[in-house]
Order: structure tokens, then C-alpha cells, then sequence
């Protein structure tokens, strides 16, 4: 087994302590300071250590958060836990009480807060159940990710700024090859390996919020009803649907457990019970194909569950786009997708954007 352990250097300390009692469990580590040769590219060689390992760990602390080398290994980890990893490859430890980085708000941690010793047992019965677990899957054949697109991702985080200026937004993910062959390279249902992730897009805290604001912007002028809003867990909708309801008083916020395949969802108990009798905003980052959304409106019609709307912030096919609003609609399922993105589309006027009539 072996778990790769992102931290900020300034927590080493906690980290030597934590590594030595991993490795007296047999369980081998991937270190930056022993697993890179000198001369080795750190830009390479880091994403190829997180797609090695069989776990990933983080530990989030006040200085990790603000960690740039922190967030993009979390960001690499992420993306290969919806391309590759299991669902629960992303262990999440938490050093000390701090802000939780979007991308972990739906994953439970393992808490060191109070006692080492403690949290270790814990972390360690994490580990093995998730081992046991694995082992008594069968696998046939593993998938193999480009070195250049993890490489992408990787070094994607020094290319793109802090802005909130859409155009020159996109003209950065554009000089950047995340446009290309009509598609926003987003993680979709109909995958390939040659989309990548902008990850600061959506990770990115000012972006993130001024795109969603955009969002806000609709549900408002619209009047759309609803009380509760759900997303995958596993995608980028996760972290939309957290900014629209940071900015809602009295809404639930309610991440749903949707396959890497997204042909499947779970609904817990719990899920039931919440979601009963509520008109659910359903949020998500963007529409290809369309089959998530349909996997998740025909599993809530089963159930008797109301979702009163669907809002993406991108669709990249205006065909899909259409044949899906068309079905929504006959099911008063009001679906709204304000940017189409393709190669040679890929600006828009913000004031278009913003008034209602222009919507698809």
C-alpha cells in the first residue's frame, strides 16, 4: 500500500510524526524530499507520485490551506479520483480547526485536533477497511492517465490569475488549451481523456463566487422556487452549490452521492427524509450529454421527489442542450444554462449574459 501525504512544509513537524508511525505499520510513503532525484522535474514527478499512490492524504491546517503547492496536489487528487481512484482515495486530515477547502467540503476527515494517538488509530482503520474492502473487489484492467494532462493540471495553477474579468478569464483558459475541439473542458459525462480540468475555475474562491453570482443573478430575476439544493458530490457542482447557498439564508444544502460514471445515485435515508415534500434546485457545472441529470430526475421521480429546476453554469452542445431542455420541460423541470462555450465562441458580453431575455 502505498499513501501519498500532501502538507504545508511549515506543519513538517506533525508530518515527520505521522509518516514514521505509517511506515511502522508497513505502509510505504511518497515523499517529495526522497521520492524526486535532483534534477527531476517537481512539476512532473508530483502528479505522477499522486496517480502511484493508493491513497491520498491531506492534511488541512491554517497553513495548508494557503498553500499553493497544497491546493494544486488537491487538485491533481481530485481530478484522478473522478477519472481513476475509487471515491474514497482523498483522505482528508484535520490538524487543527480551520476552513475546509471546498473540494473536501463533502468528504468526512480524520481529526487530530485533540490527540494524536487517537486520530492515528482512527486513520488507520480508515485505511485498512477501505483496503479490505478494495481487495475483495475484482478489477479487471486499469485505465492509465496522460502524464501530460496530469502535468497540465499541475502547472495550471501558475497560469491562471485571480480575476473577474470573464473575457480575459477565458481567453486564459483558451492560451492554455482548455478550449479546444467545440468542448469547455470540464469534467462531464462523456469523458475522454483529453479534457482537463481548469481547475482554479471553480477552485479558484473569487472566480468560483463571481461565477456564481452570475447564477444568482438568474435564479433572481427569474423567481425560480425552491428550498433545498442538491448536487453531485463528485463534480464541480458541489462547489456552485455551496457558494448559492452561502448566499441563501434559509436554504439546505444537500450533496448527493452520484457514481463516477454517473449512472447511478444514492439516496440515503437521510436523503429521503430531508429531500420529502422540498422543491429541489438541482446545480451542477455542466451539461454535454445531459445523462447525469437524467439519471438523477428519473431516480427523484421514483421516489416521489420534486425537483423544480435544473441550472448548470456551462452546456458545450447546443443539440444536447435542446433535447434535454425539451424533455425537462415536459416534465415542468425548468433548465437553465447561461454560457455556451465552444472553440471559437468561448467570450461573451457580460451584459448579454446578465439579461434575461437572451437565455436559450
Amino acid at each position: 500500500m502505498i499513501v501519498f501525504v500532501s502538507y504545508s512544509q511549515k506543519d513538517r513537524y506533525f508530518v515527520r510524526t505521522l509518516l514514521n508511525d505509517l511506515q511502522n505499520q508497513n505502509i510505504e510513503v511518497w515523499q517529495d524530499e526522497k521520492s524526486i532525484n535532483i534534477g527531476d522535474s517537481i512539476t512532473d514527478e508530483i502528479p505522477k507520485g499522486i496517480e502511484k499512490a493508493d491513497y491520498f492524504l491531506i492534511v488541512i491546517s491554517s497553513n495548508s490551506i494557503n498553500s499553493k503547492w497544497v491546493n494544486t496536489e488537491l487538485s491533481v487528487a481530485s481530478f484522478l479520483q473522478r477519472k481513476l481512484k475509487p471515491s474514497n482515495f482523498i483522505i482528508p486530515i484535520l490538524l487543527e480547526k480551520c476552513e475546509i477547502p471546498e473540494l473536501l467540503i463533502s468528504i468526512k476527515y480524520v481529526d487530530f485536533t485533540q490527540d494524536h494517538n487517537s486520530g492515528l488509530k482512527k486513520l488507520l482503520k480508515t485505511v485498512n477497511l477501505i483496503k479490505r474492502d478494495q481487495d475483495n473487489l475484482e478489477v479487471i484492467g486499469k485505465p492509465v492517465m496522460d502524464t501530460d494532462i496530469l502535468r497540465n493540471i499541475f502547472s495550471f495553477n501558475k497560469e491562471i490569475s485571480c480575476t473577474n474579468d470573464i473575457n480575459k478569464l477565458l481567453e486564459t483558459l483558451k492560451i492554455n488549451g482548455c478550449l479546444r475541439e467545440g468542448y469547455f473542458k470540464l469534467v462531464s459525462g462523456k469523458v475522454s481523456k483529453y479534457y482537463i480540468m481548469p481547475i482554479n475555475l471553480y477552485n479558484n474562491e473569487e472566480s468560483s463566487k463571481y461565477f456564481t453570482n452570475l447564477l444568482i443573478t438568474y435564479i433572481n430575476k427569474l423567481n425560480i422556487n425552491f428550498d433545498t439544493i442538491i448536487c453531485p458530490s463528485l463534480t464541480n457542482g458541489v462547489i456552485i452549490a455551496y457558494h448559492l447557498f452561502n448566499s441563501s439564508k434559509d436554504k439546505i444544502y444537500n450533496p448527493l452521492d452520484i457514481s463516477s460514471n454517473k449512472r447511478s445515485i444514492t439516496l440515503r435515508k437521510v436523503d429521503l427524509v430531508k429531500l420529502k415534500n422540498s422543491k429541489c434546485l438541482f446545480v451542477d457545472d455542466v451539461i454535454t450529454s445531459g445523462d447525469s441529470i437524467r439519471t438523477v430526475t428519473k431516480i427523484f421521480s421514483n421516489y416521489d421527489l420534486n425537483i423544480s429546476s435544473v441550472i448548470t453554469l456551462f452546456h458545450r452542445n447546443k443539440q444536447n442542450y435542446n433535447k434535454l431542455k425539451n424533455e425537462l420541460d415536459s416534465q415542468n423541470i425548468q433548465l437553465i444554462s447561461p454560457i455556451f462555450v465552444d472553440l471559437d465562441n468561448y467570450t461573451f458580453d457580460e451584459k448579454n449574459l446578465l439579461n434575461v431575455d437572451e437565455i436559450n
